[in-house]
């Protein structure tokens, strides 16, 4: 039946009755005459054969055309679609082939509708954003995009909104991005989806600093994401970046091959002594690995944070730090697995206190933990800087390059107080070969501190070694094999610069060393209740003021 015989067909179309109609562009141009009548669009454009529907008529409505469940006539009349599952971008018409450029049928629906699913479909994206507003969620559906320059895939702009079970496919864009959300929004939730080579990060939390727009309450929850970040320079090169968000975070993803993993920053600029901090963001149960070719990444990287939880992740391949807190408070760094790079977990540059890294296994690193104060290195000249209260616990550390605990502090003006080194194991029995390896445990600049009831193995230098420490009680410190390299290296050596250490209750033993158990070159130091085995000298003290008593072979 022709468009001009339904317009002038006599009597009018009644109830019951169902015309057919073969796009949308032809319903709106049909004047209903009854309230009640009802059409059968067959498609919604010509030639694609999907997105039609039934359509009842409404004479007199006052709602808006949305071109997909409500279409006004010129009389003001309006033919509303009769709904029976969920809203989908093909009933504003979409075609779903991944090739036409879909974006104004998909934002179309999501204004319409406070669920959009694809239905599993592949949608082609171009020129600009799928846009996802407050109280709106979008889900199953794959995201792609030609090969052109387009900014961003998707953009949350408002709160309490969702996006689930998306694929944000990168792999023809040249500059694609998967999620930006905007500045200054709250409980928003990206869940169980995807991002697969993407040029840019898979997911960026902006931050307005002009404004003080800063978002709270994101979580990406169980997503995965492989090769994103792979073009990217700065904060472009992480899988996941949250500029100045507080009470939000990442759990239980995979992200594979990324250049950088996830980053926390605020500003998005080197931080000043000043600038204000983000409070209780976490990073928990992932697994978060690096692809080979990026020079110095890090799988977590925190800048100006309190509070900070990074808990029960794998972390593995950054040639970086796998955990990197720089100018943060109160981290927690707690049961992850972590290997290769630089430091498994990272504190310091600028004023830190109040960490707890704990029951990590870390294997692997050039160093396992390291604090570290050192002004000559950064931007500015950070002086007086005070790095305090931060408890390293529990960890096991096998097969450092370098150091197993690194606290190391050189500038003067500085200082670290109050740390606590205490149950951790160490062994480098893999490494102990290298050149490079030295210490078990090397605590430079430490004052009021506690290195305790530690275990360390296989180093080729000395197993602890105290520099300019003051005020330390090391206590119950166990040290073997140490001095691989055969060089009359001591198994606990405290330092000439070091003053008022007290070293208790040592047990050291090696089947190889040349050197003493524990030598003592400082001032006014302890050297009591040491017990030595196969080693060729016990103590060996030569400090001034040095109280020695109870130490004995066995």
């Amino acid at each position: 039946m022709s468009l001009e015989s339904l317009v002038v067909a006599k009597p009018p179309v009644v109830q019951g009755t169902v015309i057919p109609v073969a796009t949308i562009a032809e319903l709106r141009l049909l004047e209903p005459t009854e309230t009640g009548a009802t059409v059968s669009v067959l498609e919604y454009n010509s030639g694609t054969g999907i997105g039609g529907g039934v359509f009842t008529a409404v004479l007199g409505y006052a709602g808006a055309d949305n071109s997909g469940t409500v279409i006004k006539t010129a009389g003001g009349n309006a033919w509303l679609r009769q709904v029976t599952g969920d809203i989908t971008p093909e009933m504003f018409g979409a075609v779903g082939d991944g090739v036409t450029n879909d974006v104004a049928s998909i934002n179309l629906a999501i204004a319409a509708s406070a669920y959009v699913t694809g239905n599993g479909k592949t949608y082609s994206v171009s020129g600009t954003a799928v846009t996802v507003p407050a109280n709106k969620t979008l889900c199953n559906l794959v995201l792609v995009e030609p090969a052109v320059n387009n900014t961003t895939m998707l953009r949350i702009t408002g709160g309490n909104s969702c996006v689930s079970r998306v694929t944000f496919n990168g792999t023809t864009g040249l500059t694609s991005r998967g999620v930006v959300v905007s500045a200054g929004l709250s409980d928003v939730s990206i869940y169980k989806c995807r991002g697969l080579n993407l040029k840019k990060p898979f997911v960026g939390v902006s931050g307005d600093y002009t404004n003080n727009l800063y978002c709270k309450r994101v979580f990406i929850d169980k997503c995965y994401a492989v090769n994103c970040g792979n073009d990217g320079t700065n904060y472009d090169r992480t899988t996941v970046i949250f500029d100045g968000v507080s009470s939000s975070g990442v759990r239980n993803c995979v992200f594979e091959q990324c250049n950088w993993g996830v980053s926390f920053r605020q500003p998005y600029t080197y931080p000043s002594l000043a600038d204000p901090y983000a409070f209780y963001n976490k990073v928990t149960g992932n697994l978060i690995s690096a692809k080979s070719g990026y020079p110095y990444n890090q799988g977590v990287s925190a800048q100006s944070q309190k509070h900070l939880e990074v808990h029960g992740n794998t972390i593995e391949g950054f040639l970086g730090n796998a955990v990197d807190n720089q100018r943060c408070d109160y981290s927690r760094v707690t049961n992850n697995r972590l290997s290769s790079g630089d430091d498994g977990i990272f504190f310091g540059d600028l004023v830190c206190r109040g960490h707890i890294a704990s029951n990590n296994v870390i294997t692997g690193c050039k160093r396992g933990i390291r604090v570290y104060g050192l002004a000559a290195e950064l931007p500015s000249d950070f002086t007086n800087q005070n790095m305090t209260d931060i408890v390293i616990s529990n960890n096991t550390i096998n097969d450092c390059t370098v150091v197993g605990v690194y606290i190391f502090r050189t500038e003067p003006t500085n200082n670290f107080n109050g740390f606590v080194i205490e149950g951790n194991t160490i062994d480098n029995s893999g490494t102990r070969g290298l050149a490079q390896n030295t210490q078990g445990i090397l605590v430079t600049g430490l004052s009021g501190g506690i290195v305790s009831n530690n275990i360390v193995r296989n180093t080729r230098l000395g197993g602890i070694l105290f520099v300019n420490c003051n005020s330390v009680v090391a206590v119950g410190n166990n040290v073997s094999g140490f001095d691989f390299s055969n060089t009359a290296q001591a198994g606990i050596y405290i330092d000439v610069t070091s003053r008022g250490v007290q070293l208790r209750n040592s047990t050291v033993y090696s089947s190889g060393g040349t050197g003493a158990a524990v030598r003592e070159t400082g001032v006014n130091n302890t050297v009591t209740g040491t017990r030595w085995n196969s080693v060729t000298t016990g103590v060996s003290a030569t400090g001034t003021g040095v109280v020695l008593a109870d130490n004995v072979a066995y």
